[in-house]
């Protein structure tokens, strides 16, 4: 979850990427998980802007649903 839980439409956090690039580093070296292929799904304050320092961070799985529908060019 990359927001506060609570109700739609609230502010991506920004540690969210930060906290992503640590996920992915203890999946690949640390020893308490499985050493098979995770996939990270990254919910909650999607936009054009963030989505790609989301996907920079390597997140598998994106969830958009309010950026999506209020778009212009749907």
């Amino acid at each position: 979850m990359s927001t506060n839980s609570g109700f739609k439409g609230k502010s991506f956090i920004e540690k969210t990427c930060k906290k992503l690039d640590q996920l992915k580093h203890l999946i690949k070296h640390g020893k308490y998980f499985n050493k098979i292929s995770a996939l990270i799904q990254i919910n909650g304050g999607i936009d054009g802007f963030n989505a790609i320092k989301i996907v920079d961070s390597k997140a598998n799985v994106i969830v958009s649903r309010i950026y999506v529908f209020k778009s212009e060019n749907q």
